[in-house]
């Protein structure tokens, strides 16, 4: 019918900061009769400002009961297990992410950040230490497991923030968010690009967020 159609699966997969940005520009002044579908698994990896100028159309995710099921069945364990049924709660609905999951420490840290999300802006220094060294020591998987847990909650107050819309305030907040949203994103970067010590990284995060929430 005339209309050009681009589907991006998925979006998440855009790790470099010009993809990013050259889908934003796109996206901000789309060619005449056409229509981009953004496909992402964990819509808190995608820019804010990219997520602002898309419609967003929910599909329903899959029960931690079921995810355990179908982890289960991979790799021929019991779903019923403990393990695989937290990692099927803190999955999100994603059989892939509830399985990188196990078998390493990627688990415990992300229940760990969450706790230590949970006790903003009080900041423990003896847990940020123990959580920098842990990620020196842990695989990739487990320090993306560390941005990615991070990212989820940003996106949770960013929702949060929107559902607000009339409060006075909002778009202070928005900017905060976009803000910390940025620089951790660009932190990780570089400590993968040029092979950092991950622990520094622990406590500037930690700091930005605890200044965002003081706010």
């Amino acid at each position: 019918g005339g209309w050009r159609v681009c589907i991006i699966d998925s979006a998440d997969e855009l790790q470099y900061p010009q993809a990013s940005n050259a889908l934003l520009k796109v996206l901000e002044e789309p060619p005449p009769r056409t229509l981009f579908l953004l496909v992402s698994h964990a819509p808190g990896r995608l820019l804010p400002t990219i997520r602002s100028r898309c419609r967003r159309v929910s599909m329903r995710s899959l029960a931690s009961s079921v995810v355990a099921q179908a982890v289960g069945s991979a790799l021929e364990r019991d779903p019923s297990e403990d393990e695989i049924q937290r990692a099927a709660k803190a999955a999100d609905g994603s059989v892939g992410r509830a399985i990188v999951m196990l078998g390493g420490a990627s688990l415990a840290v992300r229940e760990r950040v969450i706790d230590m999300l949970a006790g903003l802006p009080s900041l423990d220094p003896k847990a940020l230490h123990a959580l920098g060294d842990t990620l020196v020591r842990a695989d990739d998987r487990t320090f993306s497991t560390f941005v990615d847990t991070i990212r989820d909650w940003l996106s949770g107050r960013l929702s949060n923030a929107l559902a607000d819309g009339g409060e006075r305030g909002v778009p202070g907040r928005l900017a905060q968010v976009a803000e910390v949203w940025e620089k951790l994103n660009g932190a990780a970067r570089d400590v993968e690009v040029f092979n950092l010590d991950r622990k520094p990284m622990v406590f500037s995060v930690f700091g930005l967020l605890a200044e965002a929430v003081r706010r």
